[in-house]
């Protein structure tokens, strides 16, 4: 697994979302595969995701690798399959979230 990150102003990552969403419906959902945002500001955001594949990452253009341990610890999810428990293991959602 790989994790990979960008940053987008505002909600431009509406195209990258739908994309990855289908990607993981298609791959049956693992638990593993999940997308987050972690807010800068109001204008800033970097969007996360984990793939089980680096070469999926051809994928998602701007998207840089990044180290497991560079991940935040308060985001907001975009795509996760929580039934694994892996999102749990790693975030916690901002308060005022879910």
């Amino acid at each position: 697994m790989i994790w990979a990150k960008r940053e987008f102003q505002f909600a431009e990552y509406g195209p990258y979302q739908d994309r990855f969403e289908k990607l993981h419906f298609k791959l049956g959902g693992p638990g593993e595969m999940m997308m987050v945002m972690a807010e800068k500001n109001a204008r800033l955001s970097d969007v996360i995701i984990s793939l089980p594949d680096a070469a999926l990452l051809s994928m998602f253009d701007g998207f840089e690798i990044i180290d497991e341990s560079e991940l935040p610890k308060g985001v907001s999810i975009l795509c996760v399959n929580h039934a694994t428990g892996d999102f749990e293991k790693r975030f916690k959602i901002p308060s005022g979230r879910r």
